[in-house]
């Protein structure tokens, strides 16, 4: 934990030095050459897609994130992914995507979500994803159990009320 604490510290000073203000463009080269002294080459690569995939979405330059996003969660089912951090890009792509192909791909990042920490805000997740590409069935299903869990924790679950309503 404290490893990962130190290079996120040390990856938030290259991101400053290698980040050009006035282009909004990181510096690659640089970024690499910088991360390559604390963390190997793939790992320094893997760093800076996630780097440019997280300024894309800020940037709303949604195309660009969707693209990233699909490359670095690739393997949804990665160790290094956590249950918060799938169910984030998941939503991520239901609010902003509209590609059936990505969303479905969304889909198995919401359940992978679901199977390291099932919650209410991952399965809400997968009932919305369900509903958007047409699923209705598995959304219901889904969107009962995530307003099941919802009500035993005392979670506000008016959104997930709002969707089983549209179904």
């Amino acid at each position: 934990q404290y490893n990962k604490i130190i290079q996120g510290y040390q990856l938030n000073s290259i991101m400053q030095n290698a980040f050009n203000k006035e282009t909004k463009t990181i510096d690659e080269k640089k970024f690499l050459a910088e991360a390559g002294k604390f963390m190997t080459k793939g790992e320094a690569q893997e760093s800076l897609l996630k780097v440019k995939m997280t300024l894309a979405f800020r940037m709303k330059k949604i195309a660009e994130y969707e693209k990233l996003a699909l490359s670095y969660y690739k393997d949804g089912n990665d160790e290094k992914f956590s249950s918060a951090e799938l169910n984030e890009v998941a939503w991520n792509f239901f609010e902003n995507i509209t590609e059936k192909s990505s969303l479905i791909k969304a889909v198995s990042w919401a359940e992978q979500s679901i199977k390291k920490n099932e919650e209410y805000a991952n399965l809400d997740t997968l009932a919305n994803l369900y509903f958007k590409i047409g699923d209705k069935v598995n959304a219901k299903l889904i969107a009962e159990k995530a307003l099941e869990i919802a009500e035993k924790s005392g979670e506000d679950a008016a959104s997930t009320k709002e969707l089983l309503k549209k179904l």
